[in-house]
């Protein structure tokens, strides 16, 4: 679609230049029409590509730039305070209330003493089409998971820079006391993902979470 339309873009400029696009000033000649006036601009002199691409783009992109103006006139308009955005808004001449970007310190994260520390970060190239940051995110811990475990390592901690959360927690349990997924487990056997409603529970399975909600105590051997 893309190469289609850099096509089409081409032969219309081609044909601008050419002077061979069928303008109203040309269609006026040929009798077809009795009006040339632009209907853009509505200039007297007429629709031509000198017109059309040069006297009329100006009077028309002067004509969006005031509505533009007009609408944010009515709103409240707040830019980071930069020399660009004060350049910019200088010419629209639209008024804006500038703010500073609030600046955060912050260092990296070191683990509790007898824990190893495993961030990762997910980015999309051009070899990971169509595959989300999170995805490579979660595939980095996996990673770094399944390194800890080959290097014997039992106490870890996991940092993610991940925007999709305001705070990323985990924690380990005794299997014990992890009842409710275990069953889910027993329940759909060879499942990769499952997202089960709270409305599809079976009894059993409803048993043990109630159990959890209510702060039950478990025995672990």
């Amino acid at each position: 679609m893309g190469g289609r339309r850099n096509q089409q873009s081409c032969l219309i400029t081609w044909l601008a230049i050419k002077k061979a696009l069928r303008t109203q000033d040309k269609l006026l000649l040929w009798g077809t029409i009795t009006n040339s006036s632009c209907a853009l601009c509505s200039s007297a002199i007429g629709e031509s590509e000198e017109n059309l691409f040069f006297k009329c783009a100006v009077q028309v992109l002067n004509s969006i730039i005031s509505d533009i103006q007009l609408k944010l006139t009515f709103n409240e308009l707040q830019l980071e305070d930069s020399a660009n955005n004060r350049q910019f808004m200088s010419k629209v001449n639209v008024p804006v209330k500038y703010f500073h970007k609030k600046i955060i310190k912050c260092s990296w994260t070191r683990p509790v003493d007898g824990e190893y520390m495993i961030n990762s970060d997910g980015s999309l190239s051009g070899s990971s089409k169509g595959v989300s940051v999170p995805y490579h995110e979660l595939r980095g811990i996996r990673m770094g998971l399944q390194g800890a475990i080959n290097k014997y390592i039992k106490r870890v901690c996991l940092g993610t820079d991940s925007a999709l959360f305001d705070q990323f927690r985990m924690i380990h349990i005794f299997r014990e006391s992890n009842k409710a997924a275990d069953h889910l487990v027993g329940l759909y056997p060879g499942m990769e993902f499952l997202i089960v409603d709270v409305n599809a529970f079976s009894a059993d399975w409803q048993k043990i979470v109630d159990l959890d909600a209510a702060g039950h105590t478990y025995d672990r051997v």
